[in-house]
């Protein structure tokens, strides 16, 4: 009887325990999918399994013509289509026994190993291309499958939902008039036990190159992005042969696990099928919708995926936490785990250097700083996280202006370049990193700055002629269009201040300090965040706008490198009581063509609205805010409501405390994009654990896929951190209420008890001693005091939030 399947070529399996045991101890064989070798030719098959007789007539159809020859058939005009390539050899189809037909392509393959060209002879020599390695060849072999496939149903003009198994190089086909032995149920109706052979319904197979052919269906640079997708494979994997029976059950769990990861994008590749194939687990991803045949796949071994079809991602993209598919599986289910996985806490390899070195404090700064350049440099997008007084910054701010000067030397010049940015939280602390800097860079070629806002310039100019400053309501209501012209024209004196301020910025000892590649910038996070919005800031603090203009002003005015200090939820989060956006939202509807309107119509509309809502009782928000919340952009997708489940505060929750009493209160919430418009680098220090968190959870669509953090966090701490921390319970931390002071009588208390102590905490306002939590993140002017921080209960609506 003739074997009812083949395959294509493997090498003689090995045997041994290398490849594991079977369950009675025995070593197992070398599996298929390790034994995959070039022995000259690959036969591509195609199945179509169609339960219906029609579907068996459709595809029998395709064999069939008016003439009667194979060559007019609809196969034979595939077979014309594929002549073209060198390595053709021609196609055949064969009925399966039952239900379906097997296309079988034949596809010359000595082109890709230079010894088999010679072996062959001196015409197979002059056509070899290049040399593909083994390992390479099952997922080459793959590809180009899916490349038939979309080739077929173009030239045959409808769909073909071919088995994707077959995919596989090791897969078994049926064999051209093979015997099959018929089971129950034969669509034909032909008793079980039947012997049918599996006929030859159609066969255009050659052994020669076709007649002008003058391309390759295989070429070895098809196999490039497969190499390059191995050689990020794990160094070791938890191997294992699983069976699909076996893996079913992992599949939901498998697609929960990406859904929830932030690494893993928001939409597609979406996970449509893991199964093993030669003893290995296949994961199969989608990447559209409509992706009927999905051919993006990850293997057993691999973290990287191999991105192939219609709509495939153009960047990689990596399992979470760095995992190959056999670990990620082996920690979604026991069974499969085989020797210990890697520490997921612990994914970056800058992180698990930095935990091995990081034995005193000493070390962990030294490693930090050394690892640092390298983190700033790779990541477009980076995010640090560490503990305070590892010295980040400080890093940061003796080394990058050096690396920032070399990028401008590795460009060739004379592209354009911007300035290399520090952002801090305050101005005050914009004004120390200065000095620290001017300390460190005493003897260099840079100088530093610090930048204000325009509306910080504004208000000092104003303060030191003693004129008040003009609110945007003002502007409006005196028929100005924009802030800027209403000083010009209002306050004279305070526009020339301002302008002579600027200049003097930019000026030392006669020499212009406007140079992007000496000049270091300090600043506050607003002034990045709303750069790329071609704010005023940007274009009036240009020393030569006045020759340039407003608009040529702000485009020459360049940031190519932001370092951000002690980001917080607010740089990267806002949330707004749902009542205020919609009031917002009503306003900007009362008006026809608002964002045709001028500025006075504006604010006409919003005076009208909120003189209704004060008589109301309702207080609405600043004209200037209420333009902010507008500008923000928020949309029935960013409406949350408040669960205090998720997170229980309080003392009295089951009596209906003011925290309980929030619950069910609405928000809008969403997500902050500025780093997309900076068009620089960027890169971010923190202290905190929820800013990271929320970095983590942004998601991007696919085309912004590269706006996300590169996220590294350096907290392995535990054994050099190590002070004393007393905790003290005072009632009196508690804000002061009704006349009787508690704040303030407890700062009077640890005043008097050690003078001069640091007190961060919120509600002491302008007490000498006293700094709030926001002042304080980031800020060295604590390092040489005593410092007690009091924490007191949240406001309800800051725990809402």
């Amino acid at each position: 009887m003739k074997s009812p399947f083949f395959t294509n070529g493997l090498r003689i399996p090995k045997h041994g325990i290398e490849f594991g045991r079977y369950d009675d101890g025995t070593p197992k064989w070398e599996p298929p999918s390790r034994r995959v070798t070039n022995i000259g030719f690959w036969v591509f098959t195609f199945e179509v399994d169609d339960p219906s007789l029609d579907g068996l007539e459709r595809q029998l159809a395709w064999c069939r013509s008016s003439t009667g020859k194979a060559k007019d058939s609809a196969l034979g005009h595939v077979d014309r289509t594929l002549k073209r390539f060198n390595d053709y050899r021609g196609l055949s189809a064969v009925w399966s026994g039952s239900k379906s037909v097997h296309i079988h392509v034949v596809i010359d393959t000595v082109h890709l190993s230079q010894t088999l060209s010679e072996e062959v002879g001196r015409r197979t020599k002059e056509r070899w291309q290049g040399d593909v390695p083994d390992r390479a060849l099952s997922e080459l072999y793959r590809d180009r499958w899916y490349g038939l496939l979309d080739l077929f149903q173009k030239e045959l003009d409808e769909p073909m939902p071919a088995d994707p198994q077959l995919a596989s190089i090791h897969q078994l086909r049926r064999t051209p008039w093979g015997i099959r032995d018929i089971g129950e149920n034969h669509i034909l109706g032909l008793g079980s036990g039947t012997l049918v052979p599996q006929a030859v319904l159609l066969d255009l197979i050659s052994t020669r190159v076709p007649q002008g052919a003058s391309d390759w269906f295989i070429h070895p640079d098809q196999a490039r992005p497969i190499t390059n997708t191995q050689a990020d494979a794990a160094v070791s994997s938890a191997v294992f042969e699983p069976e699909p029976n076996d893996l079913e059950p992992l599949e939901g769990e498998l697609a929960r696990y990406l859904e929830r990861s932030p690494e893993w994008p928001d939409d597609y590749p979406k996970l449509a099928l893991l199964t093993s194939d030669g003893g290995e687990a296949v994961a199969y991803f989608r990447n559209n919708p409509a992706d009927r045949n999905p051919s993006t796949i990850v293997k057993g071994g691999f973290r990287t995926l191999l991105c192939r079809g219609a709509d495939a991602p153009t960047v990689p993209i990596r399992l979470p936490n760095r995992l190959t598919l056999d670990q990620t599986l082996a920690l979604l289910n026991p069974k499969f785990r085989r020797g210990t996985l890697p520490n997921t806490d612990t994914n970056h390899w800058t992180e698990r250097r930095f935990a091995r070195k990081a034995t005193d404090r000493e070390q962990a700064q030294t490693s930090l700083q050394d690892l640092i350049a390298f983190i700033t440099y790779a990541a477009q997008y980076s995010w640090i996280r560490s503990v305070e007084g590892i010295g980040k910054s400080y890093a940061l701010l003796r080394d990058a202006p050096h690396v920032h000067f070399d990028r401008y030397a590795d460009m060739g010049g004379p592209e354009p370049y911007g300035f290399l940015v520090f952002a801090c939280r305050s101005y005050e602390q914009a004004e120390q990193k200065r000095i620290e800097f001017e300390e460190a860079h005493r003897d260099t070629r840079f100088n530093a700055v610090v930048l204000p806002s325009f509306s910080r310039l504004y208000k000092d100019c104003c303060g030191g002629l003693k004129q008040d400053m003009l609110t945007l309501s003002n502007v409006a209501e005196r028929g100005y269009s924009s802030m800027m012209t209403a000083i010009q024209e209002e306050q004279p004196s305070v526009f020339e201040a301002m302008c002579h301020a600027r200049d003097a910025l930019w000026q030392k000892q006669g020499v212009s300090l406007f140079s992007p590649l000496t000049t270091i910038i300090f600043t506050v996070h607003a002034v990045v965040q709303n750069w790329g919005r071609n704010s005023r800031t940007r274009s009036f603090m240009h020393p030569s706008v006045n020759e340039l203009g407003e608009g040529d002003a702000a485009d020459q005015f360049r940031m190519s490198w932001v370092i951000q200090d002690e980001v917080g939820v607010d740089d990267l989060v806002r949330i707004e009581p749902a009542w205020r956006v919609d009031w917002c939202k009503s306003v900007r509807k009362s008006l026809k063509n608002w964002d045709d309107a001028k500025l006075p119509e504006q604010y006409q509309a919003y005076a009208r609205a909120a003189a209704k809502s004060k008589a109301n009782g309702y207080e609405p928000p600043e004209f200037d805010y209420f333009q902010g919340i507008l500008a923000e952009g928020f949309t029935k997708n960013d409406h949350q409501t408040v669960d205090t489940s998720f997170q229980p505060f309080g003392v009295r929750q089951d009596k209906g405390d003011i925290y309980s009493q929030v619950q069910g209160d609405a928000y809008y919430v969403r997500p902050q994009r500025w780093w997309a418009e900076l068009g620089a680098r960027l890169t971010v220090l923190t202290t905190e654990s929820l800013p990271t968190e929320i970095a983590k959870a942004l998601r991007w669509t696919e085309q912004d896929r590269t706006r996300r953090f590169q996220v590294m966090e350096f907290d392995q701490v535990e054994g050099f951190i190590n002070e004393h921390v007393p905790l003290v319970v005072d009632n009196r931390a508690a804000g002061d209420r009704d006349g009787k002071e508690k704040l303030t009588a407890l700062y009077s208390a640890i005043q008097k008890w050690r003078p001069g102590t640091r007190i961060i905490t919120d509600g002491l306002g302008q007490q000498e001693f006293a700094i709030s939590h926001q002042s304080a993140r980031g800020s060295n002017s604590m390092m040489r005091t005593d410092v007690v921080t009091i924490l007191t209960f949240l406001a309800p609506y800051k725990y809402a939030e």
